[in-house]
C-alpha cells in the first residue's frame, strides 16, 4: 500500500466528467475482497423469439479472473492468471477446450475443438507459438491438424505457418509469413496451398497506415493463382478524422474478383488522439519494455482491449507492488486520450465478380458527448456520452434483384465502464426469399456491458 501513496497524490487531479461515476483508478491495483466483478455483460435479442446471452468475470484477489458465460444453449467457463489461460466451450454441438501459458520468452496458444456428432466426432488441433527474441522481435510458428483424415467433410485438415514480427518503438511494426495448408473441398478432393504474406502498421505525420501484401497458390485438381493487397489509413486533422480503406483479391490475368473499398469522416468534441500517438502510446512502450525485461513476454497492442489486458496480467504478477505506478499512469493516460465523436459517415463498396453480388452500405452516427453543449465547442474534458447510429446496406445480385437492409442503434455511455445499447435491424429479402415468397423478420437487442478498469 506504501507503495502507492505517491501514485494517489498523482491521480488527485481532475478527469474527464461522466454523467455517473467510474471506479478509482487506485482501487484497480488492490486485490479487493475475495471476488471483485470486473465485467458483466447482458444481452437480449427478439427476432421470432427472445434470446438471452449473459457473461459475467470476477477478480479472485491477486491470483487471476474467473469468468462464465451462457449463450441459448452455449457454455463456457474460463481461468486466466498473469501465465495461464485455460477455457471450456461447449454447446449439443460440439465442445472446445483452450490453454495458453506466457513464459518468459515463449508464447504458447493451443486449441482443440470437437467436431459435430453428425460429422464423425473428430478433433481439429490448432498451435500457435512466438518465441521472443528481443524486446521488439518474435518469431511465430502455428500449426493446425485433424485427427480423422478419412471423413468426406470440407475442411482444413492440416497447417503449418512460420513468421516473424519486428515492433520499432510505438511507430512502426513489421511481420511476415509464410504458410502451406492441405484442405479438403466440397467435391471431396484434397489441394494444396502455399501463401506468403507481409504486412506494415505505422504512425507518421498525424496518420497510421496499414498494408498487407500477399500471394496465394492452390495446386490440385483446380490449381489457381491468388494475389491480395489490402490498405488503410486514419489521419487526425485537429477535431476531425478521415479514413479510407481497400481490399482487393485478383487472379493474374483477371482484373479482380473481390474488391472492397470505403471512406469515412467524423467531427470531435476535442482534438483527435490516434492509439499510436501521444502519452498513452509511449506508455504503453515503455511498460512492455519492462515487463520484458521482467520476464513477463508482453506485446504490444494498442487497442484498449489489448491496454487494458496488459494492464490486468501485470497486476497480477508478484512483482505488482514495482509496476502499479506506471500500471495505472497508463490507465490515466488512456481515460485523458479517448475519443470523443459526435458527428460522422461512413461509406463502403464491395463486388465479387463471381457470385456478381455488388453490396454498398452507407452509416451515419450523430452523438452528444457529456458534459451537453453545442456540438461545434470545444472541449478537452469532454466524455462519450450518447450516440445514434443507422446503417443502409443495398446488396444487388446479378440477376438484377436488389435486397435493401436498414439498422439502427442508440448507444449510452452512462461512464467509461457501463454502456447500454439498443439495436433494431429489417433485412432485406434475398433472391431465394422471393422465390418462395418468404420474409425476414427484423429484430432487436438490447445489450448492457460493464468492464472494470476499462
Amino acid at each position: 500500500m506504501r507503495a502507492l501513496l505517491p501514485l494517489l497524490l498523482l491521480l488527485a487531479g481532475d478527469e474527464p466528467r461522466y454523467p455517473l461515476p467510474a471506479s478509482a483508478p487506485e482501487s484497480l491495483a488492490e486485490p479487493g475482497g475475495p471476488l471483485v466483478l470486473t465485467d458483466l455483460r447482458y444481452r437480449l435479442t427478439h427476432e421470432n423469439e427472445n434470446d438471452q446471452a449473459f457473461a459475467v468475470r470476477g477478480r479472485v484477489k491477486n491470483f487471476g479472473f474467473l469468468g462464465a458465460f451462457a449463450d441459448e444453449d452455449r457454455r463456457g467457463v474460463t481461468l486466466q492468471t498473469q501465465r495461464l489461460d485455460l477455457g471450456y466451450f461447449a454447446d449439443p454441438s460440439f465442445t472446445n477446450l483452450q490453454a495458453g501459458w506466457r513464459g518468459s520468452k515463449l508464447l504458447l496458444d493451443v486449441e482443440a475443438e470437437q467436431r459435430p456428432r453428425q460429422d464423425g466426432h473428430g478433433w481439429t488441433i490448432d498451435g500457435d507459438f512466438a518465441l521472443r527474441l528481443s524486446p521488439d522481435l518474435e518469431a511465430l510458428a502455428a500449426i493446425r491438424t485433424d485427427t480423422d483424415r478419412g471423413l468426406a467433410l470440407p475442411r482444413t485438415l492440416s497447417r503449418q505457418a512460420l513468421g516473424v514480427l519486428w515492433q520499432r518503438g510505438t511507430r512502426l511494426d513489421l511481420a511476415a509469413n509464410l504458410a502451406r495448408a492441405e484442405d479438403r473441398t466440397l467435391a471431396g478432393f484434397d489441394q494444396e496451398r502455399l501463401r506468403a504474406a507481409a504486412s506494415a502498421a505505422g504512425y507518421a505525420w498525424n496518420s497510421e497506415a496499414a498494408l498487407e501484401v500477399g500471394f496465394e497458390r492452390a495446386r490440385g485438381r483446380a490449381p489457381r493463382d491468388e494475389i491480395f493487397a489490402s490498405a488503410s489509413l486514419r489521419t487526425a486533422l485537429g477535431r476531425w478524422l478521415a479514413e479510407a480503406r481497400s481490399a482487393n483479391h485478383w487472379e493474374p490475368g483477371v482484373l479482380w474478383f473481390d474488391h472492397e473499398l470505403g471512406a469515412g469522416l467524423a467531427f470531435h468534441a476535442r482534438r483527435v488522439r490516434l492509439p499510436r500517438a501521444r502519452e498513452a502510446a509511449e506508455r504503453m512502450l515503455e511498460l512492455s519494455r519492462r515487463a520484458n525485461a521482467m520476464g513477463y513476454n508482453e506485446r504490444r497492442v494498442y487497442d484498449e482491449d489489448g491496454r487494458r489486458a496488459l494492464r490486468e496480467r501485470l497486476l497480477l504478477s508478484p512483482r505488482r507492488a514495482e509496476l502499479a505506478r506506471e500500471v495505472l499512469a497508463l490507465h490515466r493516460a488512456q481515460i485523458g486520450e479517448r475519443n470523443v465523436p459526435i458527428a460522422g459517415v461512413q461509406a463502403l463498396e464491395r463486388y465479387e465478380s463471381v457470385s456478381g453480388v455488388r453490396q454498398r452500405s452507407l452509416e451515419a452516427f450523430a452523438g452528444v458527448a457529456w458534459p451537453p453543449r453545442w456540438p461545434w465547442h470545444h472541449d478537452e474534458a469532454a466524455a462519450p456520452f450518447l450516440t445514434a447510429r443507422y446503417t443502409r446496406l443495398e446488396a444487388r445480385f446479378a440477376n438484377g434483384f436488389t435486397s435493401t437492409t436498414h439498422a439502427a442503434a442508440l448507444l449510452a455511455e452512462l461512464n467509461r465502464e457501463m454502456s447500454l445499447v439498443v439495436r433494431w435491424r429489417r433485412p432485406g429479402a434475398t433472391p431465394l426469399d422471393a422465390t418462395l415468397r418468404t420474409g425476414r423478420a427484423r429484430s432487436w437487442e438490447i445489450e448492457y456491458v460493464y468492464a472494470r478498469g476499462r
